[in-house]
């Protein structure tokens, strides 16, 4: 017998979904930038990552 349905975390509906982009990043940067999101308080890197981007984006600077 299968199992129906879907598994794991909820989709979201069409109209909240974010676009989602890619970007690659060396091992180094990668490693400084969790580093300086945990100093921040940040629990994970891409939210942190996300802020930071959108102040600068925000401020024009």
């Amino acid at each position: 017998m299968t199992a129906k349905g879907r598994r794991g975390r909820p989709k979201k509906p069409s109209d909240e979904k974010e676009n989602i982009h890619s970007i690659r990043l060396s091992d180094k940067f990668l490693e400084k930038l969790k580093l300086r999101a945990v100093e921040k308080g940040f629990n994970a890197w891409q939210t942190y990552a996300k802020q930071v981007l959108a102040e600068d984006i925000d401020h024009g600077s």
